[in-house]
């Protein structure tokens, strides 16, 4: 994790339109940065705390304390892969590297995700993704000290694309073997730039940064056929409705477990509109939201 980037750019974030306060405007990852990054859709059934588990499945498996214990726990090695396995295995993957949860072991709340995509049910997991985002840098800058987790693995590299200044040197990977644009950052070296550095890179950006710097995905050479659909075609035009559509992103996979943190984030790309390909004025009137922003 590279702490000074993350840590200085932070220190701009405000949690009241989930965006970062820069001298050059408000920017923030918006849905189409994710889907670019990852590959991940935003255009699909969405991800909430109604998602149950799919008819007929039952999910047995024993939560151990640490991954490790609790993947040798659901692997058996003489028998073929079960859907039971399969969850598991989604279960620690969802856990562990996708919304990177602060305990040590899977939770309870992610069952119904994992069991979902076991079945091959297409969701949303890019606005699924960006929700978590926005719920870990608002816990961050809230509880600085405290121990939030999140997915700030994919704020590193949005800052990486947006600020290539501050990215470290990556080894060279041929434009043609890219899956998504995230993989650009795949083998990088460690980042020797400092704290003070970092934030006096963000604290100096011009207003007069130029449109290019503000839409570093335009191009769409790396991803899945959808994103890189033609922009005429009736599925990048749909993808695009629900890039530049302020709403609000569901936090939170189950209302029964003990430490679930269903909730709401606000979606509003009206704030960063130069990112999106469009010019950006004063958002009038103020965009707000009647739900919480914070855990229910």
């Amino acid at each position: 994790m590279d702490k000074p980037i993350l840590s200085s750019a932070l220190l701009f974030w405000s949690g009241s339109f989930n965006c970062f306060h820069f001298p050059c405007g408000a920017m923030s990852a918006s849905l189409f940065d994710i889907s670019s990054l990852t590959g991940l859709p935003c255009r699909a059934e969405e991800i909430s705390a109604l998602l149950t588990l799919p008819l007929g499945v039952e999910y047995n498996a024993d939560l151990k304390p640490s991954y490790l214990v609790f993947i040798r726990s659901a692997y058996d090695k003489s028998k073929p892969v079960n859907a039971q396995e399969h969850i598991s295995f989604l279960l620690t993957l969802i856990c562990k590297y996708m919304v990177c949860s602060a305990g040590k072991g899977p939770t309870k709340e992610f069952i119904p995700l994992a069991a979902a995509l076991t079945h091959g049910r297409r969701l949303a997991l890019g606005s699924f993704l960006l929700a978590y985002l926005y719920r870990s840098c608002q816990d961050v800058t809230a509880h600085p000290l405290g121990i939030s987790g999140g997915p700030l693995w994919i704020l590193q590299l949005w800052l990486y694309s947006y600020f290539p200044a501050l990215a470290p040197v990556s080894s060279t990977i041929p434009a043609r073997n890219l899956l998504t644009y995230g993989f650009m950052f795949k083998n990088v070296a460690e980042n020797k730039r400092s704290f003070e550095e970092c934030f006096r890179f963000f604290a100096s950006l011009s207003i007069d940064r130029s449109d290019a710097d503000f839409v570093v995905f335009l191009s769409r050479s790396h991803g899945p056929s959808w994103y890189k659909a033609n922009v005429k075609s009736s599925d990048f035009k749909a993808f695009l409705f629900v890039c530049v559509t302020s709403r609000d992103l569901f936090v939170g996979c189950s209302l029964n477990t003990l430490n679930s943190r269903c909730g709401m984030e606000l979606y509003a790309p009206n704030q960063f509109c130069r990112q999106l390909g469009y010019c950006q004025d004063i958002p009038f009137p103020p965009l707000f939201s009647f739900n919480h922003s914070y855990p229910l």
